[in-house]
């Protein structure tokens, strides 16, 4: 079957089309991903929530490639990875979630409020907690390569870049939305609302931890 012009722009942006829906799909339901950067705008300065948004989309869509590669086959076939993943994910959610939920946000000298002293905006710890927060959670990464193995054993060669490129724009859309959502009530969070934030937060995170760490039973 031979493709007009027309009809292959049609295809090209059916692809782009089905990888934006699927990639919003996987990025909008709330976890420890969406759990950080809604704490991160609501207690930061815009241009370090953007950075946290911009860390947290790089490694939600360097996962879902490795998810669509069939990273899940490799945990399959070493457990103790899995497992090592499993605990030290476990271990990192509950360690920010109980210091979220303890901390309290003050007023600084400009009136604006406090960052959590266990939260810095520094490129390096952005970017660590931003990985461990995605990657290490090896059922996300098992569920992620059953969702888009599938798509993938759909594609042919040409339909795969368009693809990835709608899955990379759905989540960089996805996460900077939010940021800015969340930023621009930020104005209205006196501290006691701020330390409310943190402890639902941290919460949050906690019982993602635990849930994580029950798969090891």
């Amino acid at each position: 079957m031979r493709f007009t012009p027309v009809t292959r722009s049609v295809a090209n942006s059916k692809k782009l089309i089905e990888g934006f829906a699927l990639g919003f799909a996987y990025a909008a339901p709330i976890g420890a991903q969406n759990v950080y950067v809604i704490q991160s705008a609501s207690g930061g300065p815009l241009r370090m929530s953007v950075r946290v948004a911009l860390a947290v989309t790089a490694m939600d869509i360097t996962l879902a490639l490795a998810c669509l590669y069939g990273l899940g086959a490799v945990l399959g076939w070493l457990p103790w990875l899995r497992a090592a993943m499993t605990v030290v994910g476990c271990a990192y959610l509950l360690w920010i979630g109980v210091n979220l939920a303890r901390s309290r946000a003050e007023e600084d000298v400009e009136g604006t409020t406090g960052r959590d002293v266990t939260h810095s905006y520094a490129w390096s710890r952005v970017a660590v907690a931003a990985f461990t927060l995605t990657w290490l959670n090896p059922q996300a990464i098992l569920d992620g390569t059953l969702l888009l193995g599938g798509f993938r054993a759909q594609l042919g060669d040409g339909e795969l870049p368009l693809f990835i490129i709608g899955m990379a724009t759905a989540s960089a859309m996805w996460f900077h939305a939010l940021t800015a959502l969340v930023s621009s009530c930020r104005s209205r969070f006196g501290p006691r609302v701020m330390m409310w934030i943190n402890r639902v937060c941290g919460a949050a995170l906690c019982a993602l931890g635990l849930r994580l760490g029950l798969g090891l039973l």
